[in-house]
This record gives C-alpha cells, sequence and structure tokens, in this order.
C-alpha cells in the first residue's frame, strides 16, 4: 500500500533531541566498584523471562530488585539461583501504594490503560525506593529485555557523567499501537525509541519522578525531565519477545500515541500554545490515517478480522473524540510534569 506522504511527514519522527551539555557531579567512574547502584526490573506474569533477564553476565555482582505484581510472577527456583531482593505490589501498605499511584491522572480518560496494566506503578515505586536508599544512579529495566553485556551496562553508567538519563533504542520492537504495528507491517517504517525497558538514570538529576497512567508512559517521563539531556548509549534487540501484536490490546495504546505524536507535531509548527483547532487536526490526521489502513487491511492477503474490528472500533472512539476532551489530558499531562504552556517550547 502507499501512504500519503503527509501523514508521516507531520506526525513520523524522532522521539528525542539528543544533546549533552550536563556537568557530572559523580565520583570518577574508575573508582567506583559498580556502574550502578541498583538495577530494578519490574515483571507481570511472565517467570520465563524474569529467570532470563537475571541470567544476563552484564548484571552480575548488581545489586537486584524485582517488583513483580503478586508471588506468582517468579519461582521460587529463581529466587534461590540468582537471590534478588523481591517486592510485590500486591502486598504494599497503602503509604506506598499511594507513592506509586502519583502520576494517576485526576480525572478517567478512555483508554488511559488497560486492566492490570500497573508498570507506571512499579517504575514510581523503583524511583522511591532508590531515592529512600540514597542511590545515585540506578538502572531500570524490564523483563524482556536481553543482550545486556557488562560492556553495555558500563556505557550506560558512563554517559551519565554527561546526561541526566541514558537508554538504548530498541530495534524490531513490536511494542506498537494497533495504527504503529500496521505501519510497519505494510510499509516496514519503523520507529526507534528509547523507552523505560531499559533506562538509566542519575537521581540527583532527575527532576520529575513521576509515571503516569497513560501510555506512553516512559515517552512523557523522559519529556518532562527535558529531552536534551537524555542520551542513548546503543541499541538491542528485544529477542525473547513475540513478533506478533494482539490489536485487541494494542488498541489501548492509542491515547499515549495521539498526545505524543501532539508534541512533535508543536515542534514542527512551531506552535506552543494549541488552540482546539490543532486537536481537531491531530484528530482527523488520525482518522484519515486509520482510514486508509483499513483499506489495506482488506486488500491485504493477510486480511484479519480482528484487525478490521479494532480498526473500525479506534475509527468510531477517534470520530466520537472532542478536541476539548483531548485538549484537557494533554494539559493534564503537561500539569503533572510541572510544564508550564510559555516553557514548552524548550522542552518540545
Amino acid at each position: 500500500m502507499s501512504f500519503k506522504k503527509a501523514h508521516l511527514d507531520l506526525f513520523w519522527g524522532p522521539h528525542l533531541v539528543l544533546n549533552a551539555g550536563l556537568k557530572s557531579d559523580l565520583p570518577s567512574l574508575e573508582k567506583r566498584n559498580k556502574p550502578f547502584d541498583g538495577v530494578f526490573i519490574s515483571t507481570r506474569n511472565r517467570p520465563d523471562f524474569v529467570e532470563q533477564v537475571l541470567g544476563q553476565t552484564g548484571l552480575q555482582n548488581l545489586d537486584v530488585t524485582v517488583l513483580a505484581t503478586d508471588p506468582s510472577d517468579i519461582r521460587h527456583q529463581t529466587l534461590e539461583k540468582f537471590r534478588p531482593s523481591v517486592i510485590f505490589l500486591s502486598e504494599l501498605s497503602p503509604s506506598l501504594k499511594a507513592i506509586a499511584s502519583a502520576g494517576e491522572l485526576p480525572f478517567e480518560f478512555p483508554l488511559v490503560a488497560k486492566s492490570g496494566w500497573d508498570i507506571w506503578q512499579k517504575r514510581n515505586l523503583i524511583l522511591h525506593l532508590a531515592q529512600s536508599r540514597e542511590y545515585r544512579n540506578i538502572l531500570i529495566l524490564d523483563d524482556d529485555v536481553l543482550g545486556l553485556t557488562p560492556e553495555l551496562v558500563m556505557k550506560m553508567s558512563m554517559d551519565l557523567r554527561s546526561h541526566k538519563i541514558s537508554g538504548l533504542y530498541f530495534e524490531g520492537n513490536p511494542d506498537h499501537s494497533l495504527v504503529g504495528g500496521l505501519i510497519y507491517r505494510f510499509t516496514g517504517q519503523r520507529r526507534r525509541f528509547l523507552g523505560s525497558a531499559c533506562l538509566a538514570m542519575r537521581l540527583g538529576q532527575v527532576t520529575q519522578p513521576k509515571f503516569l497512567n497513560l501510555y506512553n508512559e516512559d515517552w512523557f517521563f523522559m519529556f518532562g525531565n527535558e529531552s536534551g539531556n537524555v542520551i542513548s548509549s546503543g541499541s538491542l534487540v528485544q529477542d525473547n519477545y513475540p513478533r506478533v501484536y494482539q490489536a485487541e490490546n494494542l488498541i489501548a495504546q492509542e491515547c499515549g500515541d495521539l498526545i505524543a505524536e501532539f508534541w512533535r507535531y508543536l515542534r514542527i509548527k512551531q506552535s506552543f500554545k494549541p488552540g482546539l483547532e490543532s486537536f481537531e487536526e491531530l484528530i482527523q490526521h488520525r482518522i484519515s490515517l486509520v482510514n486508509d489502513l483499513k483499506d489495506a487491511v482488506w486488500k491485504s492477503e493477510m486480511r484479519s478480522k480482528e484487525e478490521l474490528a479494532s480498526l473500525e472500533e479506534l475509527k468510531v472512539y477517534l470520530v466520537a473524540l472532542r478536541p476539548e476532551v483531548l485538549s484537557k489530558l494533554f494539559y493534564a499531562v503537561l500539569d503533572r510534569y510541572g510544564i508550564r504552556p510559555e516553557n514548552f517550547k524548550r522542552i518540545a
């Protein structure tokens, strides 16, 4: 299929502007025994993945804490073999539950998060635990990240000498929204992005320790900490993740995609106090893209009733979405990070 070029030109661009320029206040890494004070791994319902990620050479001899949803997420044999610390969200005290939910948006919005999705809470709890332990720098991982060598882990640590946050690009990552997944299938175009699946942080420099209950929470977190102080330390392929996507699950990512695309849209347009007409343009652009994708799926030899049904569901949702509702969500995201509209230009 062929897409209208404007579709990809307007909204399909790099996520972050990567710049150097932050002076280091960390001790010389040559004098440190470990590249990170602590490593934190989030997991849910994938005990096989946890064992694989814990066995990587790059994590040997590091202090590792696993954050799981409940005890069924990690096997006793895995705990015996690797001896990580473990925290279960199901067993948190009320005060820690409140800390974990600090990034929750103050109103309900359709498709903000699918049922049971709790990684944003785990990441907020990670930041709290690291600060309470007086860690200076940490590495946070998802349970599907493989290929971490000691050299790559050290590179991420050293990059924190000049940046607040260092991360890895993921090549071939299937974690797309419904729209992004189908664009990749029909065009081969896939965004490279830094995500919190593997992210290193200097805690004294991270100014906005909140992850939101909104896909894509990691993009917003990095934007909230000023994109110029985020750097890529390399790239990985998430080989142990299924190379398929499920349309009925990924439709929930569309809200986060819309807001993240809008940040890039504003940068391209050089407009940083958007009115309702800008949000209407964003919605209409997405509807047009969905129509093109529906046509492509229908004509494809790999025609999927599931994909067509999900695209139709998404279109119905977008047609009903009012610009003022999307605007409310957009400014709620800014408010969660303490970003004032007049300062948005330097961050977008």
